[in-house]
């Protein structure tokens, strides 16, 4: 395989720098490009007839969540990222990552999917990446280091201020991380391990990864009324460290308005030496574990004492009183480890199958009969202020997804962001013109690839990897993989073997 030649012939070559107005061919040898120009077709073992579209390098997804729910495992082919043109994705969002796994536990996933589905034969970064490269995997992956994952090992469940003894062992396993693949650090700061953590511990911990030239990726608390308070604080955090800092899935909330919009301008004010972005996706749509809409009063440390707090009569009463307002047909059932009937209904459907009077009652119903161990999906985003924040010079296109087959689930009209997310920011681009195709096409390549150091990703070129997409009238039609032709007319025809994608340290 690695001496077959591919021919992609009759292409606009768009690279998300500048666009090439005449048709030009792209030949490739093994996993990479090796010729473009006007190239015979006789030089090509296998030809790809671009009949004009353009060619872009492979898509790079920021923030997957294969690894929360061990879809990576269940599901390797990633097939509903490849279907949109995705070549690469990153996981280990949101604080929570398979690696490192100091205590050998794969607890910090938990409240995400079943841990009891997959045995841990890993404990280092460096292990869990050489088992990647032995599976045969679908795309190209790689993985930030989740801050909690080592946060949790180090003090269990405790969500006290660290002491420097602890913060040191924490920074000494992050830097470790890092060095041996890691892309960088996530820290999710809405979850129970992630609440505690100060903004003098934020900036310790973009220090250490800005010295190791990783990223640094931000869940923001999330609080109500504070996303301007959220969006300086991480512009600050990468003004101090000079770090590449994240706000990951910063989508704006229905009630927040002008606040987002003023949030959003003064992260595209920070200035040209201030590395702050934000993640987005083109839909509406949000997925959040179960126990994430409990007051804050009845969060804890782990699942265990919030589900009993859940079945108590006296304080589930309370929780009842003080569920925030989910709608009937906006929310619905993604995950439930045990309870696969559960999956893909909507609230709607709940209440009646749970005979309940209230959506407030159905909810409390679905905590204690998951034991809060559910995910749902969340309808409740504004599209207006979502095209604002796409439009943003600062802002990067991510699905926030698992891995999943490409048809034939029930979760596919339930999380269209799994699905669709590149493609339907194509077409807004395409055929709405929110932004040109320059700009639209370097949120996912050129972009991406510049912030998580990959230099032979990002741009089509000779010598890079043959990581390429074939879009025409703003649709998928065609991918390449290192070299293999895995998407055909938008079918997929074979499954490409991915690589694992780990961190070089950039001088």
């Amino acid at each position: 395989m690695r001496n077959m030649t591919l021919l992609i012939k009759n292409v606009r070559l768009l690279s998300g720098r500048t666009e090439a107005s005449e048709l030009q061919n792209v030949l490739i040898r093994g996993e990479r490009i090796s010729a473009i120009g006007k190239i015979p077709e006789k030089r090509g073992q296998g030809v790809i007839d671009g009949k004009g579209g353009y060619l872009t390098p492979g898509f790079i997804d920021i923030d997957t969540m294969s690894d929360h729910d061990l879809s990576l495992f269940s599901h390797p082919a990633h097939e509903n990222l490849v279907s949109q043109g995705v070549t690469t994705a990153i996981m280990g969002t949101c604080g929570s990552s398979l690696a490192p796994l100091i205590d050998g536990r794969l607890d910090a996933i938990r409240k995400w999917g079943d841990i009891r589905a997959e045995n841990v034969s890993w404990r280092t970064t460096k292990e869990f990446l050489s088992l990647l490269g032995d599976k045969h995997l679908g795309i190209n992956v790689g993985t930030y280091t989740g801050y909690a994952t080592i946060r949790r090992a180090l003090v269990g469940n405790s969500t006290r201020p660290l002491t420097k003894k602890e913060l040191d062992a924490c920074m000494y396993s992050i830097e470790t991380s890092l060095r041996v693949g890691s892309l960088g650090l996530s820290c999710g700061l809405s979850y129970a391990h992630g609440k505690g953590v100060t903004y003098s511990e934020l900036r310790q911990l973009g220090e250490v990864v800005g010295k190791e030239k990783g990223i640094l990726l931000v869940h923001a608390r999330k609080e109500k009324g504070k996303v301007i308070e959220e969006a300086r604080e991480a512009i600050k955090l990468a003004r101090e460290t000079g770090t590449p800092t994240v706000l990951n899935h910063f989508l704006p909330d229905l009630t927040e308005g002008k606040e987002y919009e003023q949030a959003l301008e003064e992260i595209e004010s920070a200035g040209k030496y201030t590395p702050v972005y934000i993640s987005v996706s083109p839909w509406n749509t949000v997925l959040r574990p179960l126990y994430t809409i409990l007051p804050t009063w009845a969060k804890d440390a782990t699942i265990e004492l919030m589900a009993e707090k859940v079945l108590d009569d006296w304080r589930g009463k309370k929780i009842l009183r003080e569920l925030p307002r989910l709608g009937a047909d906006a929310c619905a059932v993604v995950r439930a480890p045990g309870h696969a009937w559960l999956e893909g209904k909507s609230l709607r459907e709940l209440k009646d199958l749970f005979s309940k009077k209230t959506l407030a009652e159905t909810i409390l119903q679905l905590m204690r009969l998951t034991q809060l161990r559910a995910t749902i999906v969340e309808h409740r985003k504004s599209d207006v202020l979502l095209t604002r924040a796409m439009q943003s010079s600062r802002s990067l296109i991510a699905s926030h997804a698992p891995s999943l087959p490409k048809h034939g689930t029930v979760l596919e009209n339930i999380l269209p962001h799994a699905y669709q997310t590149f493609t339907k920011f194509l077409a807004l681009a395409e055929k709405e013109a929110i932004l040109g195709r320059e700009a639209a096409l370097s949120k996912l390549t050129q972009k991406p690839a510049e912030l998580l150091g990959l230099t032979e990703r990002g741009s089509v070129q000779e010598g890079n990897r043959a990581d390429l997409v074939l879009v025409r009238d703003g649709r998928v039609e065609e991918v390449v993989l290192g070299g293999t032709h895995t998407l055909e007319g938008g079918v997929l025809i074979r499954i490409g073997k991915g690589e694992v994608i780990k961190h070089k340290k950039r001088p």
